[in-house]
């Protein structure tokens, strides 16, 4: 009998041992599973996320048009492209500028940029240095509009507020025909600091941006062309024709 009362006792205080040590086991796995559901999760919408912020911000060429929340002067001509291949292109102000990009999700990083180096009035070059300064701060990416981004620094101060820009000349892989008041016409493609005009017989020039006060303008030895909304006025050989595309 007394063998019986303690195999009895002792089944009787085992099985909540037992019990608990069995719920532990089943919560550890449950919170395995959330993890790893969890994680899955994560890597099927951050490589979206990225793709999005990406599309967003590789559209169209961009115009600077605050820096540090001081702004810039209305001629400076600030512009940065973010290419499909994960690299930047851009204008200064005074120079022009290359680098690299990696953006996930929203973070953005900005990296080995470099510029060329030719000498400017002071106003233009304290501009860039504050805009490269700035560039290689930044840490995230805000859109603020569809057509308005904000690049921000690790503390979240805005670093650099741009704009879509609108111009004919912002869309660097694109080609516009114009057709001047003399019956003539030219094509011209647009990249980074420059641009090349074609003429009929495929004549071809490469212009270079210049700072203007009121639209854009390129120039060479041999031309100079100013761009302003729909219009461009193209100057050769002392003669000044108005065209439209």
């Amino acid at each position: 009998m007394n063998s019986l009362f303690r195999a009895r006792a002792f089944a009787t205080t085992a099985a909540p041992s037992a019990l608990a040590s069995w719920s532990r086991g089943f919560c550890r796995a449950v919170i395995v599973a959330v993890l790893a559901l969890g994680s899955v999760a994560c890597s099927t919408v951050e490589p979206e996320k990225s793709a999005q912020s990406e599309s967003l911000i590789t559209t169209s060429a961009w115009r600077i048009e605050d820096i540090d929340q001081r702004g810039i002067p209305d001629n400076a001509n600030i512009e940065l492209i973010f290419q499909n291949n994960n690299t930047i292109t851009g204008t200064t102000g005074c120079n022009r500028l290359t680098g690299n990009f990696l953006l996930e999700g929203r973070r953005l990083n900005i990296e080995q940029v470099a510029t060329t180096r030719k000498a400017c009035v002071p106003a233009l070059m304290d501009i860039e240095s504050r805009f490269l300064q700035a560039l290689r701060e930044v840490t995230s990416v805000q859109p603020s509009t569809s057509k308005q981004l904000l690049l921000l620094d690790a503390t979240g101060n805005v670093r650099v507020a741009l704009t879509q820009s609108t111009d004919v000349e912002s869309r660097p892989t694109s080609s516009k025909r114009f057709s001047c008041e003399d019956g003539s016409s030219f094509s011209i493609s647009f990249q980074s600091g420059g641009a090349t005009l074609t003429m009929p017989g495929n004549s071809r020039y490469d212009l270079k941006q210049v700072v203007s006060a009121s639209g854009s303008h390129y120039r060479n030895e041999a031309l100079d062309l100013r761009l302003k909304d729909r219009e461009a006025l193209l100057t050769r050989s002392e003669t000044t024709l108005t065209c439209r595309f």
